[in-house]
């Protein structure tokens, strides 16, 4: 993936470098609704503006791809640019999915597709050898094997970004992400037929 494309949609580090206030540590063996971490993980929560989506319809007007996925167990954290510390200018995870029911697509996809999508966050090992995950204050990674119903747009280099970072990732064997608990009801509500589900009260 091109970073310098990307750098419209990720957070540099001189950006993250006024969050230290927000930096971790774990002892413990972690997995904060994401990729599992191993021990002694450092988390840097980063800041960064988004457009806020107020309904679902508001998600589907932007999206290039209304989806019910299931998150594969093929991931890749791309880090470019590290500085001195070893902390990356430009990140991103690229993880894969495959498409279980599809509700709109304005490209030419169809059910069992696997598409990826990029993630706000990454995971890397700085300078003193220590474990560091980076990722948006309010973003929580896909896990292996879970489902989601996501709205995504298409970047020109071919994955796809969740809208509003984290809105446009609404869980489905997970619990709804606290960050996005009230427009994750709504969504899972106007889509239950695409889920499959009952109506969510």
């Amino acid at each position: 993936m091109n970073a310098r494309v990307f750098r419209k949609i990720l957070i540099p580090v001189s950006v993250v470098l006024l969050t230290t206030s927000l930096i971790f540590m774990f002892s413990n063996e972690k997995s904060s609704q994401g990729a599992k971490l191993s021990k002694s993980i450092k988390i840097v929560k980063t800041l960064g503006e988004t457009k806020i989506y107020e309904s679902p319809r508001e998600l589907q007007e932007d999206a290039d791809v209304i989806a019910h996925v299931k998150a594969s167990d093929k991931r890749k954290h791309v880090n470019q640019e590290p500085d001195r510390n070893g902390a990356p200018l430009w990140y991103w995870t690229e993880t894969e999915v495959e498409i279980q029911n599809l509700q709109q697509a304005k490209q030419d996809l169809q059910v069992g597709d696997n598409i990826t999508i990029y993630e706000p966050y990454t995971v890397f090992t700085d300078s003193s050898d220590q474990q560091v995950q980076m990722i948006n204050e309010d973003y929580n990674p896909i896990n292996r094997n879970q489902e989601y119903l996501i709205f995504l747009k298409k970047h020109e280099d071919g994955g796809y970004m969740p809208l509003g970072v984290y809105q446009g990732k609404v869980n489905i064997t997970e619990p709804i992400d606290q960050s996005n608990e009230q427009l994750s009801l709504e969504v899972k509500k106007e889509f239950q037929r695409l889920l499959g589900e009952n109506v969510v009260e």
